[in-house]
């Protein structure tokens, strides 16, 4: 998909979240959200979103999920990377 939205739509445990994902291997200032996705995010009104930029984070999202832990509201943002 383009214009912003994540890269993957991930279910587990009866939940959804929505991840980008980041290269990890590139400086901070290169893992930075695009204007498309900032704008997507910020007009977004449903459930998880996160962005990881290695498998560890990645799993710390689904074990949130999986643990029941997310936050109550509809548009929780989880920014996992480092």
């Amino acid at each position: 998909m383009a214009d912003g939205v994540p890269d993957l739509l991930v279910g587990a445990s009866g939940k959804t979240a929505l991840i980008e994902v980041k290269d990890g291997s590139r400086c901070p200032s290169e893992r930075r959200l695009t204007p498309d996705q900032r704008k997507w995010r910020a007009e977004w009104q449903g459930g998880t979103l996160a962005v990881v930029c290695d498998v560890e984070s990645a799993l710390r999202v689904l074990a949130v999920m999986r643990a029941g832990d997310e936050p109550a509201t509809h548009s929780a943002r989880v920014d996992v990377a480092a």
